[in-house]
């Protein structure tokens, strides 16, 4: 039997069953877009943790504060080195750029710059501070002929290192061709390749230098040296003692070298 419902009663149905339906879309929609919101929010909180991880790795890589400091010092000392190195080859030769009358002393700070075997360079022979730091950069690069062209010998000297030459050569295979060569050979090894300080520099007359430098290896050991540098022919150069060649000698030969 079937109940017919009054047009009013089934408007009212309809109608019912129309909100119901308009509900039941806008709470799809809303759950929908609420979902969308959900997931953009989930990455950028995603992205932001990954900012922030990336943020305390950058962090950990910069420098600490003691290293940056000892950057800058490094820089200024690097500085320092090169305007020295700048002025050595600039300086220029001959007994007018000394003094001529008493006995000279370079000025020099309380504590001299420590001048790393990176930036010893070739500076030239004409004056007593370049001579010297191309002695010691031919030495760093174990560059014999440079190395034998910066030393002088005097008369004795030189012929004790002669006989020397002619006592080796029938027992070693000796690549010495002259007794400077020979003398650069031992005593490139000695050269401590860290750092040099110059202590001071005395100059008693124009063609007569007396330097005295800190030589410090890289393991740290360091040792003082007075050096003695003479200048012939308008060329510096580091004087070797008729007492070193006799060491070299007796080193070598077991026995002391004959006086002459």
């Amino acid at each position: 039997m079937n109940v017919r419902l009054p047009t009013s009663a089934r408007l009212a149905v309809g109608a019912l069953l129309a909100a119901l339906a308009f509900a039941l879309g806008l709470g799809a929609w809303r759950g929908a877009q609420l979902d969308r919101e959900l997931s953009r929010l989930r990455d950028e909180l995603h992205a932001h943790s990954h900012l922030q991880t990336e943020h305390r790795r950058l962090r950990q890589a910069l420098p600490s504060d003691a290293e940056w400091e000892g950057l800058r010092s490094d820089h200024t000392r690097m500085e320092e080195v090169r305007k020295q190195l700048a002025e050595l080859r600039t300086r220029p030769a001959g007994p007018t750029a000394l003094p001529s009358a008493a006995p000279s002393t370079a000025p020099s700070s309380p504590s001299p710059p420590q001048v790393p075997v990176s930036v010893w360079r070739q500076a030239g022979r004409a004056t007593p501070e370049a001579a010297l730091y191309t002695t010691l950069w031919a030495a760093s690069q174990g560059n014999i002929d440079i190395m034998a062209q910066s030393i002088l010998l005097d008369e004795r000297a030189r012929a004790k290192a002669q006989r020397l030459i002619e006592q080796l050569r029938p027992t070693a295979s000796l690549e010495a061709s002259s007794p400077e060569h020979l003398i650069a050979l031992l005593t490139v090894k000695e050269v401590p390749l860290g750092s040099l300080q110059l202590l001071s520099l005395t100059q008693p007359n124009p063609t007569l230098a007396m330097i005295r430098v800190r030589l410090t290896a890289p393991e740290g050991a360091a040792k003082v040296t007075n050096l003695t540098l003479r200048q012939t022919s308008g060329q510096w150069r580091l004087v070797v003692p008729e007492a070193a060649v006799d060491a070299y000698t007796l080193q070598l030969t077991g026995r002391s070298a004959p006086k002459t």
